[in-house]
């Protein structure tokens, strides 16, 4: 039997969440878990996504694996034209694109966001005016797709039944 204090926490839960899908954007690409070789360090990756702002600022974030510290090696700013006008589902707001090719480690100083056979957290976040928030990584390519098979449908309702697999930290693994 759930307790009226219970009721409640899910309840503040849920509107957080909600409040949240409402406002944030998303990382399209790389999908979370994406696999790369280890043969160079300070390779370049390409990163894309969707702004909930039209030229939101996007902030990416590697976690240093030595201190635990966020350090931020990449900022770009999304597209001032929606790429998906408000309404793409039933009650979103319009999207606009981003997209910058960065590198999570440019010098052996920075070895420590990502060591050869180990995984690298990223966040990847958009500036709300006041705060960062974070935005939603994509587990797999199905959770984007089922996204986009929505067109027209609630948008909360979507997010609910498309993404099991994201969050908000990208995980980069490294292999040999």
């Amino acid at each position: 039997m759930f307790k009226k204090s219970d009721t409640l926490r899910a309840l503040s839960a849920l509107v957080v969440t909600m409040a949240t899908i409402a406002s944030a954007g998303c990382d399209t690409k790389p999908f979370d878990g994406t696999v790369y070789s280890s043969e160079n360090p300070d390779r370049t990756i390409g990163f894309e996504g969707y702004s909930t702002r039209p030229s939101g600022i996007i902030r990416l974030q590697a976690k240093n694996q030595s201190t635990g510290q966020w350090e931020t090696f990449a900022l770009t700013v999304a597209s001032n034209e929606s790429s998906l006008a408000a309404g793409y589902w039933n009650d979103s707001p319009a999207l606009y694109a981003w997209s910058i090719d960065a590198q999570l480690v440019s010098d052996a100083s920075e070895l420590d966001r990502w060591q050869p056979n180990t995984t690298a957290e990223v966040l990847i976040q958009e500036w709300d005016g006041n705060s960062w928030e974070n935005l939603y990584v994509y587990g797999d390519s199905s959770e984007l797709a089922c996204m986009l098979s929505r067109n027209g449908g609630p948008y909360a309702a979507s997010y609910f039944d498309c993404t099991q697999n994201g969050g908000p930290v990208l995980h980069l693994v490294d292999v040999d």
